[in-house]
Formats: structure tokens, C-alpha cells, sequence
């Protein structure tokens, strides 16, 4: 109860959830949090790239416990592909 209210949760309404509905909200929150993560991490990785031009670090060595190394598995990496080319070829069918 105590972790869905401090996602945001209203402390009344909490108890009217189901367990089920308190996890979903939990884990709506952690998710919103890791991209506002990746995001800010972007962002600054522009800023720091136009000012300094060094090493940046990982998105996982920046924000240790939010963002969590994982490899994407060759069948990722393929579909990740083939979703960018069907739509490149989606714009390039548009332009023609």
C-alpha cells in the first residue's frame, strides 16, 4: 500500500484496488520513470556531446538501479531491422 502511494497513488482510493491494480499502477510508475530516465539521459548525452565531445557513459552506468543492462537477443535485433526497413520503405512508397 505504501509503495502505490508513493507512485502517486491517492491513499483512499487505494484501498478500493484490487492487488492486481495495485502492482499495474506500480509498475505503470516504474516503467513512466525509466523513460523519463532514457530521456533525460539523451538529453543530456546532446548537451555534453555539443559542449565536450569525451566518453559518455552507458544509460545503465548513468542511472544505476533505473536502467539495467540487457542485451537484445539476435531475434530482437532482426525485428528491430525489419520493422525500421518496412518503414522506410513505407516512406519511400509515399514520396514515389
Amino acid at each position: 500500500m505504501a509503495q502505490a502511494v508513493s507512485c502517486g497513488c491517492d491513499p483512499m482510493a487505494a484501498w478500493d484496488y484490487t492487488p492486481g491494480e495495485l502492482l499495474a499502477l506500480i509498475d505503470g510508475y516504474r516503467q513512466r520513470q525509466t523513460e523519463r530516465a532514457y530521456f533525460g539521459y539523451n538529453l543530456a548525452q546532446c548537451i555534453t556531446a555539443m559542449c565536450f565531445a569525451k566518453r559518455r557513459p552507458e544509460p545503465w552506468e548513468a542511472f544505476p538501479g533505473v536502467i539495467e543492462y540487457r542485451a537484445m537477443t539476435d531475434e530482437e535485433i532482426w525485428a528491430a531491422l525489419d520493422a525500421w526497413a518496412e518503414g522506410a520503405g513505407a516512406a519511400c512508397e509515399q514520396e514515389g
